[in-house]
């Protein structure tokens, strides 16, 4: 399943490098594509979820030993990311078209810090589970429950990181669509 999350990801930002600049840009195209692009991204994000909700979902049951906190972890993490994809999706298939050029650009412009934000979060996440894999080397209480989030806050986090960056720069691509509106 990594290796198809992994294709998708580099298929979409193929795909965004490969667009040319089109002299007749309208609005709509404009909305059609970010929405797209959203879309797509929340289809990976859904699709990394189910496979981590149900592969760490069997793992945990399967095991006996410490790492099962990193599987529990990684599942449940993972419910909130399904979520998150759901409403994404829903709000991207949606979305209403853009009354102007403005709300265009600030609909294109949110989006953008909306991935970079995530992306100042993602890293936080990892912060995060730095220090829990640290605190688990000098705790007495319950270290493999500490070790365990800490690894998988690591692993969500990194890939968080990574698709939010890729997801930034596909979108931050399609601006270059809208220069030549912003010109006329």
């Amino acid at each position: 399943m990594k290796n198809v999350t992994i294709f998708v990801v580099l298929f979409l930002l193929a795909g965004s490098f490969s667009t040319a600049v089109a002299e007749d840009i309208t609005l709509e195209d404009l909305d059609q594509r970010r929405n797209s692009i959203n879309a797509a991204g929340m289809l990976v994000l859904g699709s990394w979820s189910v496979a981590n909700i149900g592969l760490n979902s069997i793992l945990y049951f399967t095991t006996d030993d410490d790492i099962r906190y990193f599987y529990q972890m990684n599942a449940l993490w993972n419910v909130v990311n399904l979520g998150i994809a759901g409403l994404g999706y829903r709000g991207s298939v949606r979305a209403a078209p853009s009354a102007d050029l403005f709300s265009a650009l600030d609909a294109q412009y949110g989006i953008e810090k909306a991935l970079l934000f995530n992306a100042g979060l993602d890293t936080a996440y990892m912060m995060t589970g730095l220090f829990l894999m640290q605190y688990a080397e000098s705790t007495s209480k319950n270290p493999a429950m500490f070790r365990g989030y800490g690894q998988s806050l690591l692993v969500q986090g990194g890939f968080l990181l990574v698709f939010d960056l890729v997801m930034y720069a596909i979108q931050r691509g399609s601006r270059n669509l809208i220069e030549p509106l912003v010109n006329q």
